[in-house]
């Protein structure tokens, strides 16, 4: 990771506290790297892939045209509602936004 980039817990920390406000989480190992779940369904997993986020069907390519994101592609077919962010680009600020 790049200097000042947030570090591997601190993303995963700011992702639960931020899926508390509706309702109870967990963390679970998924997709290679930790998922944090939000009422047993998976909303975010980090892995070496990159911070891997669960944005919605009718949300995907709203989400997808944001800067530093890619498809997540599973057997390689794309998996619409689902797709990778960039975590060296994240900070605080802008892992609030997602």
């Amino acid at each position: 990771r790049e200097t000042g980039a947030m570090d591997d817990q601190t993303i995963l920390a700011a992702i639960e506290r931020a899926a508390a406000r509706h309702g109870e989480t967990s963390r679970m190992a998924m997709f290679g790297g930790t998922a944090v779940l939000l009422g047993g369904k998976m909303v975010a997993a980090l892995s070496s892939r990159g911070l891997l986020l669960r944005v919605g069907k009718e949300r995907h390519a709203e989400a997808l045209a944001r800067p530093g994101t890619r498809p997540m592609e599973m057997r390689g077919r794309p998996m619409e509602g689902y797709l990778y962010v960039d975590p060296a680009d994240l900070d605080e600020a802008a892992l609030a936004q997602w």
